[in-house]
């Protein structure tokens, strides 16, 4: 039902459109096409994860008509690793996601690929970071950068957020393989 969060109705159209556009090259290009049902529910997960990061950070009212800033990667320092985790829903409602190491050279050091059962946003953006965390822990080097895209399981992991309750336990391996427990 959507409503339940403050601007959620908002926040769903403006996740629903990306994924409508994806759609139309989809029919177009590939031949294929995802349901209406299907792709509402999509948008409607974004615009939930979106909102509730930023109720847990207090903006209870998100600007959604700032415009995007495009981020580029940056190295890390001199003989240090940066670990990017990162986690995305394929047709159906699977998710998949990937971990790439590399070093101050950009040369790639360790990869994890993977893919998890139909699930939320959330958890398999969780469900990546843990990958990143046992990557990290393989890699031989004192210096071990962590990054993801998702704000909140970013705050999580860095322990300002509460997590959602079906990333708790997923957090508490994160927590645990890193030694913060």
């Amino acid at each position: 039902m959507i409503g339940e969060f403050p601007g959620e109705t908002v926040a769903t159209t403006f996740w629903l459109l990306p994924l409508l556009w994806k759609n139309r090259n989809n029919m177009i290009f590939n031949k294929s096409r995802t349901s209406p049902q299907v792709l509402a529910r999509k948008a409607r997960e974004h615009a939930i994860e979106h909102l509730t990061a930023n109720v847990m950070s207090g903006a209870l009212n998100p600007d959604l008509n700032k415009p995007l800033n495009w981020v580029r990667w940056i190295t890390p320092n001199h003989n240090s690793i940066k670990i990017i985790f990162d986690a995305l829903a394929k047709e159906g409602g699977e998710y998949t996601f990937g971990c790439i190491a590399r070093n101050h050279k950009r040369e790639i050091i360790k990869t994890k690929l993977g893919k998890k059962g139909t699930t939320t946003v959330s958890v398999a953006e969780m469900w990546a970071a843990c990958k990143d965390y046992k990557l990290a822990m393989q890699i031989d080097s004192s210096s071990v950068f962590i990054e993801g895209d998702s704000l909140l399981i970013v705050k999580c992991l860095k322990r300002e957020w509460r997590a959602p309750w079906n990333c708790h336990a997923l957090l508490k391996d994160c927590h645990s393989v890193s030694g913060r427990v």
